[in-house]
């Protein structure tokens, strides 16, 4: 908090000079605590600070993560237009072992999705920069769909299961890759096909891994163009290492940082263009204000198409209070069953922008009074995410559990798919 904070000033010297002093004192920050740093880098197009935040973040991780975040620095640096450098940064080695194992096991008719993954998760961005591995040693280069394809078979074969994973009981039960695959590519796909001009601008916060931005783009065409942001530094290097294995690093531009910082600031920047598809996959009681800051700086337009994940599972009644009896949205909530989770049910809504008069904008809209209901189980939803966020975590039966005793509260206030 103390890094984040320092990083939020104009001047970042005291930020650089707090982690010098707990480089002196061999104190290594987590991933996350780098956030604010990286993200104000970023904005400040401050490509030499960036680099230093680099150096960090490659300690927090196995050679994996080192091997993610030298490529991304290698293209950071060929971007500004310092070749040099990113040639002698690009001469990695671990990841083209594992696309020429991926190649051999093609070439020898194993096929794409051969397991590959067989060591256990441990310490930070392991499940992350597995997947990395994973997809690039079975999916085939510069191919969005058979690089979402890899991502989905990780998901299903080197993760748990209720009983265990592929080959027997899991060390963690439970544990699943937080990618909106399977039911949930559709609706994405369907947002898309509804939104005016198919899609063309489209905004994401909550990148994760970069799954849900290359089905995106493969919904709304070669012209468009994804703006993505991820809290998670770490998630943001195997994101962006993996939309340019894809070969969509030209149509994406994966950010660092929280929604209630980023956004504000987009708003500043991008000023009066507006987005056709936006989707929110961050955590989801900061989904309505996020959605507040866009419609008062106009980044949506008439016809705007808003979807958004796990409305229902660990849940966003604020949210879908908010899209259903503001009068700004039509709203429809589909169910569907949550990813690579048997048996447990999930809502998605999808909710097209159309405020009174015909109007892009509104003036200070009056938004009705969320129920007490609401807030217990907006708090309820919180609570989940906190525990699935630590060790052990909340396996598939009390997801389930949790789901329906969402859904009753739901029904209670007239909320249902």
């Amino acid at each position: 908090m103390m890094l984040w904070a320092l990083s939020r000033g104009d001047d970042l010297g005291l930020a650089w000079r707090f982690l010098e002093r707990m480089e002196m004192l061999d104190v290594v920050p987590g991933g996350f605590a780098l956030a604010g740093l990286l993200s104000a880098c970023e904005q400040r197009k401050d490509i030499d600070g960036e680099l230093k935040v680099f150096e960090h973040l490659a300690r927090c991780g196995s050679g994996l993560l080192c091997t993610a975040v030298s490529r991304v620095a290698a293209s950071r640096l060929a971007e500004s237009g310092r070749t040099s450098e990113a040639f002698r940064l690009s001469k990695w080695e671990a990841v083209p072992s594992a696309v020429s194992a991926g190649s051999s096991a093609r070439s020898s008719g194993a096929g794409a999705g051969s397991p590959l993954v067989t060591r256990a998760f441990v310490g930070e961005y392991e499940k992350e920069t597995q997947l990395l591995e994973y997809v690039f040693a079975n999916a085939q280069g510069e191919d969005p769909g058979s690089v979402c394809d890899a991502i989905e078979a990780f998901g299903r074969k080197n993760l748990s299961r209720p009983y265990g994973g592929a080959g027997g009981r899991a060390r963690h039960e439970g544990q699943w890759l937080k990618v909106a695959g399977g039911d949930k590519a559709e609706v994405l796909a369907m947002a898309v096909r509804l939104a005016p001009g198919s899609g063309q601008r489209i905004l994401e916060v909550g990148t994760y891994c970069g799954y849900s931005t290359l089905r995106l783009l493969a919904a709304a065409g070669p012209d468009a163009r994804v703006v993505t942001f991820e809290a998670d530094p770490g998630a943001v290097m195997v994101a962006r290492n993996i939309v340019e294995f894809a070969g969509l690093a030209h149509a994406v531009d994966v950010r660092t940082g929280h929604s209630e910082d980023t956004l504000p600031e987009l708003a500043r920047v991008v000023g009066s263009t507006s987005f056709d598809v936006v989707f929110f996959d961050q955590r989801g009681s900061r989904y309505t204000a996020d959605l507040m800051v866009l419609e008062k700086a106009g980044l949506l337009s008439f016809g705007s198409v808003v979807v958004a994940d796990n409305v229902l599972k660990p849940g966003a009644p604020a949210f879908l209070w908010h899209v259903l009896h503001s009068g700004l949205y039509e709203t429809r909530i589909v169910r569907v069953q949550e990813y690579a989770m048997p048996g447990v049910e999930d809502w998605m809504s999808v909710s097209i922008y159309r405020p009174p008069g015909n109007r892009e904008k509104t003036a200070a809209p009056e938004y009705p009074l969320l129920p007490y209901e609401l807030r217990r189980l907006e708090w309820e939803a919180d609570q989940i995410r906190a525990q699935a966020e630590c060790r052990p975590g909340i396996n598939f039966r009390q997801w389930g559990d949790f789901a329906a005793r969402m859904k009753q509260g739901l029904a209670e206030v007239g909320i249902a798919p």
